[in-house]
Order: structure tokens, then sequence, then C-alpha cells
């Protein structure tokens, strides 16, 4: 269903085996994550400084490069890839460039309902792109979509709200422009979050 004009959510299009056996890999204590420090870092931008600090929260966390600017960069990248034809078969276009499929696993952190990390884009360049999450398990630790765009209305003139908080659901794609600002946000019930991240334009 569209939620707005940019931002869509796609349930229901893929296999409820696919997605068990999706949750099964990435949760397996033989799939290799690997540690980073934080993650978003504050990006040399003064419009990072438009959003208000005060729900702000960061930890780190355990991350899979699939694929990193275009080029594939884990044996494991197939299944993911494969993911994407079920959304350019529902959204009835196809992909011309993709950009980045990076798996991420957040862990529970103290925190509450209104916290997220730190707001962002994927990429920094001109061109138009999509952003897309994928939700490989049900926690908590909502995706904050905010009304902000890069390069078209963060003009500083009016503080940056949030427009929406998507619940992670097991199986779920949502689907937002790339130049909207975004963060994500750890959970505080459930032991992990885990999502994939994508980043691609189409034709």
């Amino acid at each position: 269903m569209f939620v707005d004009n940019y931002v869509k959510v796609l349930d229901n299009i893929i296999p409820p085996s696919f997605a068990d056996s999706i949750e099964h890999k990435l949760l397996s204590i033989k799939f290799p994550w690997y540690y980073v420090p934080h993650h978003v870092v504050k990006e040399n931008d003064v419009r990072y400084n438009y959003f208000s600090s005060d729900n702000l929260v960061e930890s780190p966390g355990l991350i899979h490069d699939f694929v990193e600017d275009g080029s594939i960069n884990s044996e494991h990248h197939e299944l993911f890839y494969n993911l994407l034809w079920f959304v350019e078969r529902e959204m009835n276009f196809q992909l011309s460039k993709l950009y980045r499929i990076r798996g991420r696993m957040s862990l529970r952190h103290p925190g509450n309902e209104h916290t997220y990390t730190g707001p962002h884009i994927d990429y920094w360049m001109p061109e138009n792109y999509y952003s897309m999450i994928y939700y490989v398990n049900n926690s908590d630790g909502d995706t904050v979509i905010f009304d902000k765009r890069y390069e078209c209305d963060m003009d500083g003139k009016s503080p940056p709200k949030i427009l929406h908080r998507i619940k992670p659901k097991k199986g779920t794609f949502l689907l937002f422009d790339g130049k909207m600002y975004h963060s994500g946000n750890f959970p505080i019930k459930a032991d992990v979050r885990v999502v994939i991240n994508y980043d691609f334009s189409i034709v």
C-alpha cells in the first residue's frame, strides 16, 4: 500500500518459506557478521545538525556487505539479490543499477519507543535512487522516515519532523525515495533486529 508519494510498504509478496529460510540463515551461528562501533557515522554536513539530538542513540552493531558500490562483496549475495525479483514484479519496474545490499544486525539496547539512530541518507549523489529495507525478523525498533529530503527541502527554516515510524515485520519491504532522511533503531524487547538495506536506481 502507498503510505505517501515517497514511501511504500510491500507486504506478503514473498513466500513465507522464503522469509523463514532468510531468517534461519542470518540468525545461524555460522553466518559471518562483522563488528562496527556505531551504525551511523555523523556526516560532515550542516544539515545533520537540523535534527533534534534529544532522542538520538548509538551503539555498536554487526553488518555484512553483500554488494558494495555495485560490486559483489560476499559469497552469500545471491539469496539477497534474488529478493529483488519479487519487488520488481510487484512494482512493475526494472533495476538499472544496484549500489548496495547490506545486512545489519542491531542488538538489544536500553531506550524507549521514541529513540532512533542518526538521521541519514545512504548515498550522497545527484542522481535519484531508491532505498529499501527488508525486515528479516519480527522485532521492535521502528524505522523512522523524516519529512526532509537531501538537496530538496533542507532549508533550515523548519525543523525536520517524523513522517512515519514503521515497525519491523518479518517478510516485509519498506521502499522509499533514497534522498529522504531516515533512521534505524535498536530493539529494547527483542534480542535482535535484523534488516537488509538496499540502494538502487531503476530504468
